[in-house]
């Protein structure tokens, strides 16, 4: 059976006079990607948020049932002055992943993410795909439970996205880098269909 990894209970976002999602209630389990469909920007980026632990709703409850959680968003966070190595060390450091198992698993985990020929390149250099390959390199280091990705296609030419979207799967059920679940946060039907399971917040209220 299914366990829920993430729980969003009766959630709010925005202000009480101007809210940007009302009474949502939905969970993310262990079965693989989870899209959902959500054609407002602001709001898509505050449930993002909410649902990585970044900021609080304004009502509901937020309950994460599982350890870690990366997360990928659409605007690049990562250090753009350090290299593609330098950022991923960075992220698994800041989760107290030993150094050595880091030196151990690096060649694979950027070969895995297609990124075996930029390790000593600035972030900076990188193009939008390289740069959400990176963000992901990142947080598969550390063996999240969840990935958490808000729009990381959205730039992507259709060559890219398509293998952007094998390496999601395949994070799914690699031994090497085992996430239990991915949730893919998107404005764009098509995207979120390629997923296992479909959440629809267009009408911005609902219980999934």
């Amino acid at each position: 059976m299914a366990q829920t990894l993430l729980e969003l209970k009766n959630v709010s976002l925005g202000r009480p006079d101007r809210p940007l999602l009302q009474d949502i209630s939905l969970h993310i389990e262990d079965a693989g990607l989870t899209g959902i469909y959500l054609p407002d920007g602001d709001a898509r980026w505050s449930l993002f948020q909410v649902m990585t632990g970044l900021t609080r709703p304004t009502a509901g409850e937020v309950n994460l049932h599982c350890g870690r959680v990366g997360f990928v968003p659409e605007r690049f966070f990562l250090y753009a002055d350090l290299t593609v190595e330098e950022n991923v060390r960075f992220v698994a450091s800041a989760f107290s992943v030993p150094e050595r198992q880091i030196d151990g698993r690096m060649e694979g985990l950027l070969s895995f993410c297609h990124l075996q020929d930029q390790a000593k390149r600035r972030a900076a250099a990188l193009s939008f795909t390289g740069k959400m390959f990176l963000q992901l390199a990142a947080f598969l280091s550390v063996d999240p439970d969840l990935i958490i990705l808000d729009e990381a296609t959205r730039e992507m030419p259709s060559r890219e996205r398509e293998r952007f979207w094998q390496v999601l799967a395949e994070s799914c059920a690699a031994e090497a880098h085992p996430v239990r679940a991915i949730a893919f946060l998107s404005h764009n039907r098509d995207e979120v269909g390629r997923c296992h399971r479909q959440i629809d917040l267009g009408n911005r209220k609902g219980e999934f």
